[in-house]
């Protein structure tokens, strides 16, 4: 089952605009027919401008340490503060840093380069007016399918719902979804392979248990052709692209079938990141 993605960053900037707003609608109001409260209510209602204005220019320092290694094209991510939801990042010398405030509240940008030893310090405000929405990392739904772009160039798809048979001599209990694949390299050469000859219980990037125990059976979720166990994609919880990071989080499950009725022996969650680091 797909969900539409929650873009986080977008329904907290359009709130405080709409709170913006509102208080503007109810202020007019006073205005036109104050009641004898008026100056207590106004008073307020500048008050909320004033912190609402100061939300809008408030500042951060943010400062990176590289430690003792070289640093290239490294991943940055932070909890973002709470006045921060229309984030811009801005290094010491002026020029902007892409900066994307995520689903999970974290604001995430992209290190290019940092010595051994060396830091960096950026400033952190919200960024003036409408934010236009420019996704380097696309998440685009094919069907049953989750497709990855960096910059327009393919670089992942996932697999929820079980994929189709590629050939007819293959049997339906190979068939399943919840894997990633392909997967392409930089030059668009696929680096994985789905329902393999010799191997038709492998899909591309994918995660089973050969060996367990449970309830006293030991069923086997690597190898489906023993029908002892398999892996069920259960549902896609959400999805999202952005100027730094797409990714998606869903659940798979485990079933044990060497039981006389089928019955779910583990759950797993996955939360997949895709960065959009151009050079590395």
């Amino acid at each position: 089952m797909f969900h539409q993605a929650i873009f986080h960053q977008v329904r907290i900037f359009f709130s405080n605009q709409l709170a913006l707003f509102g208080f503007g609608r109810r202020i007019i109001g006073f205005l036109a027919r104050p009641p004898a409260s008026a100056p207590l209510i106004l008073s307020a209602g500048a008050i909320a401008f004033c912190l609402a204005a100061m939300a809008l220019k408030a500042e951060h320092l943010v400062t990176v340490k590289s430690g003792k290694v070289d640093r290239r094209q490294s991943i940055v991510s932070f909890e973002a503060p709470p006045e921060i939801w229309n984030p811009e990042l801005i290094d010491k010398q002026g020029n902007p840093v892409t900066a994307q405030l995520a689903v999970d509240g974290r604001i995430y940008f992209i290190l290019d380069q940092l010595a051994g030893g060396q830091e960096k310090t950026f400033r952190l405000r919200n960024q003036d007016g409408e934010r236009p929405m420019q996704s380097a990392v696309w998440v685009e739904r094919q069907g049953n399918a989750l497709r990855f772009t960096i910059n327009g160039k393919a670089i992942a798809q996932y697999q929820a719902s079980p994929s189709e048979l590629p050939r007819k001599d293959i049997a339906p209990v190979f068939r399943r979804g919840g894997y990633l694949h392909p997967l392409w390299s930089p030059s668009g050469l696929v680096l994985t392979d789905d329902y393999p000859p010799n191997h038709l219980h492998h899909h591309g990037v994918w995660t089973a248990w050969p060996k367990t125990k449970f309830q006293g059976r030991e069923p086997n979720f690597w190898e489906m052709g023993r029908r002892q166990g398999t892996v069920e994609f259960e549902v896609l919880d959400n999805y999202w692209s952005g100027e730094v990071m797409g990714g998606f989080r869903s659940r798979h499950r485990l079933v044990d079938l060497s039981s006389d009725t089928p019955i779910i022996a583990l759950r797993e969650n996955w939360e997949v990141k895709i960065y959009a680091i151009q050079d590395a």
